[in-house]
């Protein structure tokens, strides 16, 4: 049986590496779309 708090801690890590991809992907396409602001984000 696995503590509770070994699986918070688990499903936040990948919540937040998850949210780091799409945030990357956010920037990604912004700067697709507006690529005269460069790499300013």
């Amino acid at each position: 049986m696995r503590p509770k708090l070994l699986d918070r801690k688990l499903w936040m890590l990948i919540h937040r590496e998850v949210f780091d991809v799409i945030t990357l992907m956010n920037h990604v396409r912004h700067l697709q779309i507006c690529p005269h602001y460069g790499t300013a984000f």
